[in-house]
């Protein structure tokens, strides 16, 4: 497993011993604001990812026919990234963040949104920069409305956004070989993270994908929700992250089950 930060670069070590706890093998990865790395959510080459999980699964101690990635906010577009570009099963768990590829961002926080995406592959941007900016403020300025329902926003995006350039800025999640699972929070203050979750969900369904895949979006919960039965009360639901202590806590709760059940999946195409 590969657990991927957002974009305040608090790597997530707490989640990775939980996962580590049911036997599995997993790297808490830093790709921004570290040694040797890029100071801030720009220009972050998807080889790194690559290298990352060589590295993981080449440990002889490691037994793996295939690889899990786990991502929350930004991380999430990460996780989805990487796991199109691996060759071999990938199993996807996204913690409030989606399949939109956003714009770059300086400063944690206050952040200032770039005109161009995060991510480079051989050192080239994914998409060019204007389409990231225009369909990203778009999401977040005329579709993100705090819903629990969000089957209709995809649809609501594309009455906004010209085809060709929602495509350029969508993640071809179809091309993950394995299953997919969005969690988001309808009271998310940090991130449009239910549209965005439920653009690649769209996708995935409009593609036709063979495995497994689900989003769930719990009411009244906020940006920050990875971790069951622990306090949620004070910094995860104070005004930039959303939600009450309560729905942060049972969402955490509810979606866990549904976290190591995805892990382990062999059947089923849609939670």
């Amino acid at each position: 497993m590969i657990a991927l930060h957002g974009s305040q670069a608090y790597v997530l070590h707490e989640l990775s011993q939980l996962l580590a706890t049911h036997g599995y093998a997993t790297v808490a990865l830093k790709y921004f604001d570290g040694p040797g790395l890029p100071y801030y959510l720009e220009d972050i080459p998807l080889e790194y990812f690559a290298k990352a999980i060589r590295w993981l699964t080449g440990k002889e101690q490691v037994q793996s026919t295939g690889i899990g990635l786990v991502g929350f906010s930004r991380g999430v577009e990460a996780a989805l990234l990487a796991a199109v570009d691996y060759e071999g099963p990938a199993t996807v768990i996204g913690y409030s963040g989606g399949g939109l590829i956003a714009p770059g961002v300086r400063g944690i926080p206050p952040r200032e949104y770039l005109d161009k995406a995060a991510w480079t592959r051989n050192g080239t941007p994914i998409v060019q920069g204007n389409r990231v900016r225009r369909v990203f403020e778009t999401v977040q300025e005329q579709v993100y409305q705090h819903r629990c329902n969000v089957e209709s926003t995809p649809n609501s995006v594309r009455s906004k956004v010209p085809q060709r350039m929602l495509e350029d800025t969508l993640i071809p999640v179809e091309e993950i070989d394995g299953p997919v699972l969005l969690l988001t929070g309808s009271d998310d203050q940090q991130w449009p993270s239910p549209p965005v979750a439920a653009l690649a969900i769209d996708r995935l369904q409009r593609r036709n994908h063979s495995s497994p895949y689900g989003l769930r979006t719990f009411c009244k919960s906020g940006h920050i929700f990875p971790y069951p039965y622990r306090d949620y009360t004070g910094e995860p639901t104070n005004d930039v992250n959303g939600g009450t202590p309560a729905a942060n806590a049972r969402a955490a709760a509810t979606s866990w089950p549904l976290v190591a059940r995805f892990l382990g999946l062999t059947s089923q195409n849609q939670v």
